[in-house]
């Protein structure tokens, strides 16, 4: 649940596993093999073949061997494909891909061979949900990567990918690099990523208050919420920040609004965050023990959906799980919410993942 784990590069290669024999080849560049890469090469057979790999979620992608070499780092290989361009009948579209693949490292020289190879700098980043490779660079923070492709014309203005430029600049700690892209982009200005996040969003997960509140200047849109549900104050609270957190609560002005409509699914935010000084805020300052009576004694304005969130954020915490714990269950909690989709309670879930502090302490309660 913790979206800005994976804000970046938002495919995960790594735990690919091989299906069939005919994609030894994947390994091999994987492992870094040479000379297996060579022979293979040297029969000439399936070089221009784009193999499948599954991860065990199920998740399929196809790769050809320029492209995944550079997903694994393996610049030798690379290189030595490069070397026997001649023989691949895609080698265009290969070396592009390879590109986008490669930005997550930040090699600036790696990528300036790349684009001396050949490589399309516009072309979106296949294995990264078609994000350019300009936002990529700017997104992992690799600064002399994102200049280099500015000065080689790359293109500001590629959309159609998970998220955009836009995004990526709000989540970069220089204010001055938002402006300049801003003022590019003005029409972008709450341009919403695959997930429904703006730029608005992405600068408060990153504790960045003045790239917020310059967006907010221009007209950005507070009241943004993304396609699950998740507004601002959401955002504010997964930060772990009071100060940020408080910071949004004035943005909203309506402190009342939040209090009687939100206060739930937020709070369920700050718990995941793990924060002690988050979640003593909350409970010093909402109605946290009004709305678990209320629920308790079947209040139909306390939804069951709200109660939910909060009892399985306790999933998310590590540091603060007992201190957590013991402060709901004074309030009298009800740890036998079910989850909607599974219909399991909380202990049950507690013991699948192995969290033994959690388990003990819904066991000590007589949670079922």
């Amino acid at each position: 649940m913790k979206r800005y784990k994976a804000l970046i590069f938002a495919l995960m290669i790594l735990g690919f596993q091989s299906i069939g024999f005919s994609q030894k080849i994947l390994d091999a560049i994987a492992e870094g093999d040479l000379e297996y890469v060579t022979k293979w090469m040297n029969k000439g057979e399936d070089i221009d073949m784009e193999f499948t790999k599954n991860s065990e979620t199920g998740l399929e992608n196809d790769f050809d061997v320029i492209s995944w070499a550079a997903i694994k780092n393996q610049q030798e290989i690379v290189r030595y494909f490069v070397a026997n361009k001649s023989k691949f009948d895609g080698y265009e579209i290969f070396i592009s891909r390879a590109l986008g693949a490669s930005v997550q490292y930040g090699d600036l020289t790696f990528i300036q061979f790349l684009i001396s190879e050949g490589a399309n700098v516009n072309l979106g980043c296949q294995y990264c949900k078609d994000v350019s490779p300009i936002a990529v660079a700017l997104a992992y923070g690799y600064h002399d990567v994102y200049d280099y492709f500015k000065r080689i014309g790359a293109s500001e203005n590629l959309f159609g990918g998970a998220y955009e430029l836009i995004h990526a600049a709000a989540s970069q700690d220089s204010l001055e690099l938002l402006k300049d892209i801003l003022a590019k982009q003005n029409d972008n200005l709450d341009l919403r990523d695959v997930d429904g996040y703006s730029p608005l969003l992405f600068a408060v997960s990153k504790k960045l208050i003045d790239n917020a509140e310059y967006l907010i200047s221009k007209g950005a849109d507070v009241a943004v919420i993304t396609h699950e549900g998740t507004s601002l104050l959401h955002v504010a609270a997964l930060t772990g920040d009071t100060a940020v957190y408080r910071w949004a609560e004035n943005v909203y002005h309506n402190r009342e609004l939040i209090v009687d409509i939100m206060s739930l699914s937020v709070f369920a935010f700050a718990i995941m965050s793990d924060n002690k000084d988050l979640f003593d805020y909350f409970m010093e300052n909402y109605l946290i023990g009004e709305f678990i009576q209320n629920y308790v004694m079947g209040e139909d304005y306390v939804m069951d959906g709200e109660v939910e969130s909060v009892t399985f954020a306790f999933l998310e915490v590590e540091k603060n799980t007992a201190y957590f714990f013991e402060k709901m269950n004074a309030l009298g909690f009800d740890w036998n919410v079910k989850d909607q989709e599974y219909g399991r309670t909380l202990k049950q879930f507690a013991k699948w993942n192995k969290n033994k502090v959690l388990y003990k302490l819904l066991k000590e309660v007589g949670a079922k």
